[in-house]
């Protein structure tokens, strides 16, 4: 095993050296633009439990068991930790139980942006803002206006437009309730 490691060290692991010493003169991190495109882009297993993903702290508001209010919550607070992200207000998270940084880099991309399958790589469009958000329910997609004359709408505006998504009856326009099963199979593209 000895044998081995000295002969990566001083071969491959030498010129591999080297190439990251190269790239560290353009890039800011030495393996996210390779994952992003390997492992994320490129990928095709299921999005939907792979790539997804979905987290949040404690909320700060009254316990409520109407749906469309805690949505309403939820939303604001998702909101406003995008204008956090956007004006880069957020503390770098760290590897747990160390002091060292993880790259930040894909909160950029947190919000206001979309994959595009293609045929090999898949590519990312990213917007600079919007001032509405998608919901999916009952097999529809619906435009959920969150912003008004650039202010940004109370869990209560929100909630009530939550509400009516929730009493509407109208059925999906064809294809619309299977949209989101494309990414659940081992073929994205």
């Amino acid at each position: 095993m000895t044998k081995l490691a000295a002969q990566f060290e001083n071969n491959l692991g030498n010129r591999l050296q080297r190439y990251l010493k190269l790239k560290a003169l353009w890039a800011t991190n030495y393996v996210s633009d390779w994952w992003e495109e390997y492992i994320y882009l490129r990928s095709r297993g299921p999005i939907m439990v792979n790539s997804n993903y979905y987290g949040m702290d404690f909320l700060y508001v009254s316990p409520t068991s109407v749906q469309a209010a805690r949505a309403g919550n939820t939303i604001t607070a998702l909101l406003l930790y995008r204008r956090k992200v956007n004006r880069e207000e957020l503390k770098p998270s760290r590897v747990p139980g160390t002091v060292i940084p993880l790259c930040a880099a894909q909160c950029e991309r947190m919000f206001n942006t979309t994959r595009t399958p293609g045929e090999e790589t898949d590519v990312l469009q990213h917007w600079q803002d919007s001032e509405f958000i998608a919901v999916y329910h009952r097999g529809r997609y619906f435009r959920l206006w969150v912003y008004r004359a650039g202010r940004l709408l109370s869990p209560r505006e929100i909630e009530l437009q939550i509400q009516r998504i929730l009493e509407d009856q109208s059925v999906p326009l064809p294809g619309e309730e299977k949209l989101g099963a494309l990414t659940a199979g081992d073929r994205w593209a």
